[in-house]
C-alpha cells in the first residue's frame, strides 16, 4: 500500500497513517523515510482506543484494555512499535 502512495503521488510530502496495534505504521514510517526523509507521516489514532495516545504522553506502554471502536484498533501498543516511536 506505501509503495502505491509514493507511485502515485512521487512529489508526496505529507502521509497520515493509521495506528492499531503499531506494526503498520512502523512500516509505512520504514518505507516513506527510505523513499524521502523529508516526507512526513503523521499517524492517528481512534479515540475509542488510546493507547499509542497515552503511551507517547506517559512515556511508557500504556494498555487501556478495550478498543471502543469500529475503526482497526488494538487495546494495546506492541512493544517493538512503542520503541520505534520515540
Amino acid at each position: 500500500m506505501h509503495l502505491e502512495v509514493i507511485e502515485d503521488l512521487p512529489d508526496v510530502d505529507v502521509v497520515i497513517n493509521p495506528i492499531g496495534g503499531g506494526s503498520g505504521a512502523s512500516s509505512a514510517v520504514i518505507v516513506y523515510k527510505s523513499v524521502s526523509p523529508s516526507i512526513k507521516v503523521i499517524g492517528v489514532q481512534a479515540e475509542g482506543a488510546p493507547s499509542v495516545y497515552l503511551s507517547l504522553k506517559e512515556g511508557r506502554l500504556v494498555s487501556v484494555g478495550y478498543a471502543r471502536t469500529i475503526a482497526e484498533a488494538w487495546p494495546r501498543l506492541g512493544p517493538m512499535s512503542c520503541r520505534s516511536a520515540y
